[in-house]
């Protein structure tokens, strides 16, 4: 996910989306900390799920995939000191040296915490798709500096709770409760947290580039990497671990609703049918529970492809694009997208998701972009 859209109200609406912790229903958990939950898929590979770093911004999933030489880690954080915790957590399931980082993608929520894993293992090899190395670095660089400017949206945001918090009342006048008091205070701690850490960002981006694929070798396991192209950004990167049969698939899959905005609906319908080739096991989404089956991601090709036929009939009818956009509707596959309390995706965020995807999909077809 991108962090310009903060300016533009986009992001308050996917946290309305996205399940607060990521939790695998009916999934123990093999090991925890106070925001995090390392889940054994196989001998040797892991996927960490989160709690969110702010009310309204996540951590992406972490994996860990352990050969008989060395570790490799799938995605780093949006923060930090949320990567330091995951590394203590890896350090719990092995003594081996982290050979290899990749990330799935360029956002921040999946690699601010690169940082730390170059600290903390010397000669380690950051691992990114040629096509698009530009956009890392420049990344790591950004949203540090612009969050902390002091009209920043992070200390906006952190002077609002805290006005709040020393008024006492609600926007209308009402006197704070004990629990939304103690509630206020947690954001605000978050908030706080936020903005020291986004200092603490070093910028390490890829260090190996490829180009297509890549597999590497940690020691009697092959990891195969892959540039799948475009879908939820310019490239989007899957690993797979063949003896395991776990695909980690980074933001190509995100539960309970796919992130959209500044994406490739288009291309991505392809993307999601290549994954469903593959003997998937266990799939880890960058964010959401962990997968058991590819069942999500063929919904989330198929509820784009429903928006894809919609555009194509409306526009041989003669309808213009931004009415086409308007008359799209796929209201019925809302409740087939469930968080993680089992209730569907809200009215509201279920029609931006529409417009987002409509928009997209609308311009691609009449030739704009895709």
């Amino acid at each position: 996910m991108t962090h310009t859209l903060r300016s533009l109200g986009t992001l308050a609406l996917f946290a309305i989306a996205m399940p607060a912790v990521a939790q695998t229903p009916q999934r123990e958990a093999f090991l925890t900390d106070s925001t995090g939950r390392m889940y054994k898929l196989a001998e040797g590979v892991f996927a960490i799920t989160h709690a969110g770093a702010t009310p309204d911004w996540p951590h992406g999933n972490t994996g860990v995939v352990i050969g008989t030489k060395g570790v490799l880690i799938i995605d780093t954080n949006y923060l930090p000191d949320r990567a330091e915790m995951d590394l203590a957590l890896v350090r719990k399931v092995t003594s081996l040296p982290v050979r290899y980082l990749v990330n799935t993608h360029w956002h921040g929520d999946h690699m601010h915490g690169n940082g730390v894993y170059a600290d903390s293992f010397p000669g380690l090899a950051i691992l990114g798709p040629r096509a698009s190395a530009q956009f890392f670095e420049l990344n790591l660089v950004k949203l540090p500096k612009g969050s902390l400017k002091p009209d920043s949206y992070n200390r906006t945001a952190l002077a609002q709770v805290e006005a709040t918090l020393a008024r006492g009342t609600d926007t209308t006048g009402k006197p704070l409760t004990a629990d939304e008091r103690a509630s206020l205070s947690r954001v605000a701690a978050m908030r706080r947290n936020e903005i020291a850490q986004l200092a603490r960002i070093k910028v390490a981006p890829p260090t190996l580039l490829f180009d297509n694929t890549l597999t590497i070798d940690l020691g009697g396991r092959r990891v195969e990497i892959r540039d799948m192209g475009r879908a939820n950004s310019p490239h989007d990167v899957t690993i797979w671990v063949p003896d395991a049969r776990v695909m980690f698939a980074g933001d190509i899959v995100v539960s309970p609703l796919p992130y959209t905005i500044g994406a490739s609906p288009m291309p991505w319908i392809d993307v999601l049918k290549e994954i469903e080739t593959y003997p998937v096991r266990e799939l880890v989404p960058g964010h959401g529970p962990v997968m058991p089956t590819l069942g999500y991601a063929t919904l989330v090709r198929e509820t784009f492809e429903m928006v894809r036929a919609q555009v194509d009939s409306l526009f041989r009818a003669g309808v213009r694009l931004d009415a086409a956009v308007a008359q799209v509707s796929i209201a019925g596959q809302r409740t087939k997208f469930v968080g993680r309390d089992g209730t569907p995706t809200s009215v509201q965020v279920w029609d931006a998701f529409t417009r987002s995807v409509a928009q997209q999909l609308a311009e691609c077809y009449h030739g704009y972009r895709c």
